[in-house]
Order: C-alpha cells, then structure tokens, then sequence
C-alpha cells in the first residue's frame, strides 16, 4: 500500500491482511495507486507470534508517562522502539529509509495501538526531513487554524469535535504535522483514525447524526494561529478561555512534541516550537459541563 503524506510517498508493506486493513482504516482516503513512483519511505509490519530478543543494552530511554515504550540504541545508526504490548520496531537514523517491524496479535487487539506504532516510528525519519509531530486535535475556520494541545483525556477531542459542529474544518485528532513555510509554522492535514468515548457522544448529542459529514470535511494547511491547552474543571465550573504565558505554552508543546531520546533533531525541532510559541496566541481553555458554549469562547478570542 502506497500513503501520499503530502511531499513523501511512503510504502506500507505487511504479510497479513489484519495489518493492512487496520492501516487502511487508519489513512483512509489518503492511499494512491501510484505504483511506478519511488517511495521515499518503506515501513515492513509483519504479525509474528512472538517477538524478536530484545537488544542487549538497557534501554536509553523509558516513556514516563505509562512505561509502554522502551528505546534501545547499539549505534547512532538505528534506534529500536520496543512497545510493551507487542511491537519490536527499528528506526534507522542514519538517512536510511527502510523501517523493520513485528508486532504481535495482542497489540493489533487494542483500538489505536497501530496507529500509534505507525507514527512513533515514522516520527524520527519525518524530523529529518522538516515534518514535526505534536499531539494535538488541529481545526481551522475562515483561514485561522487552532491547535488543541495536551495528554490523552484532557478534553482535546471533546473540544475539537465540538468545533468541527460548529462549521470548523478537520486538519488531525490526535497527532498533528507541522511544518514550516514561508515563514509561518503551518499544520498539515494528517490521517487517523477518531476515537471517541461514549462521554463525548453524551456532551454532544448532535454528533451522531452529523459524525459521517465532519469527519471527511478536511481542511487545506492552515497556518496556526492559537494554541489552547484544555484542562477539565470540576463537575459546576464554567468554561473559560485565559491568557497563557508562551514560556510556559513552550514546555508543555516539548512534552507532547519532541522524543527526548532523539537527540539529533533537539535543535531544529526545538527552534520550530518556539516560533510557533511567538506566532500563536497561548491560551489556557478551562473547561466545564457547559460544553455547548466551548466554540463560542474560542471563536471570541481567536476572530
């Protein structure tokens, strides 16, 4: 399977169908049957029983936030990415363009996994070529493009989807590309899949009739213009959007940005996050049970 992911081709090659399909339901919409052209990117995903001996060193890195990911490194030539529940990937980092790994039944179980594997290990290969990752729901309206950033379960999807209800166009839901260009840090439609929980359905009653139209209404890059760090009140408190200091915004764009074993691309990706702190408003977006004004709050200080 060939991905167009704007100025790369990337080749998709696995040995099962339930790889493929779970991929194909991840970039749906976006694979090209552009079988004569180069692929700029190869990524191998075999299903295996089990996986490969992990490398012999201790890992240089550990995810703090859930322990799932564990980086290995022999050499500056390759980093292997070791996902707890079922997947062995490596990473060249060497201006190689062929990524190796397996991945077990187990992890293929769990809603988004793949997904995740897909672009943990397509990330350091993207650094190198000018394409930085931040996890974030991206929208955009009448030319002004919000970034919604923070960790899983602060309320990003909730708000984006709110949104995209209200006339706003999708640029990503969970992970975002940005990239720079002419000057101002753009962000890229990016591919995913939207995972919503059953409390999102319930804050917004309209979504399951108007789902199937705002997940295909993509928009074009969009240079952004507002970063809001969402934080989920207590059951009572009133939505607001405060002002946020951009040396702060800058600290919590590198916790959900930059891989901190990467080292490499600290500099460049480090030197993109902090103009896109100077060029956004920061905001704080505090959120409460009164969901159904959150659009008119960002609209207020975004237009």
């Amino acid at each position: 399977m060939l991905l167009p992911l704007h100025n790369l081709l990337i080749h998709l090659q696995t040995n099962t169908s339930h790889i493929e399909q779970q991929l194909c339901a991840v970039l749906a919409g976006w694979p090209t049957d552009r079988a004569a052209a180069t692929a700029d990117i190869t990524i191998k995903l075999q299903l295996a029983d089990e996986l490969p001996p992990l490398p012999a060193p201790t890992p240089i890195f550990t995810d703090g936030s859930d322990r799932i990911l564990h980086v290995y490194q022999l050499d500056e030539d390759d980093a292997w990415l070791h996902f707890l529940d079922g997947g062995l990937v490596r990473v060249p980092l060497n201006g190689a363009t062929t990524i190796d790994g397996v991945v077990t039944a187990g992890l293929l179980g769990v809603n988004g996994r793949l997904e995740d594997v897909l672009y943990t290990s397509l990330a350091p290969l993207l650094r190198r070529r000018g394409l930085f990752m931040v996890h974030a729901f991206a929208a955009s309206k009448n030319g002004r493009c919000v970034l919604l950033v923070g960790p899983t379960q602060s309320g990003k999807t909730t708000t984006g989807l709110s949104l995209l209800l209200h006339g706003w166009q999708l640029l990503a839901n969970d992970v975002v590309l940005l990239h720079k260009r002419d000057d101002d840090i753009y962000a890229l439609p990016t591919p995913g899949t939207l995972g919503i929980r059953p409390t999102t359905f319930a804050l917004l009653p309209q979504l399951h009739e108007k789902l199937a139209a705002i997940n295909g209404r993509w928009s074009t890059p969009s240079p952004v213009s507002a970063l809001l760090f969402p934080q989920i009140l207590d059951e009572g408190e009133k939505t607001a959007v405060l002002p946020h200091h951009r040396a702060i915004a800058l600290t919590q764009l590198m916790a959900e940005s930059m891989d901190r074993w990467d080292t490499p691309t600290f500099t460049p990706h480090l030197t993109l996050l902090q103009q896109l702190c100077q060029q956004a408003a920061t905001h704080q977006l505090h959120l409460g049970s009164n969901v159904d004004t959150i659009p008119a709050h960002i609209e207020q200080v975004i237009f």
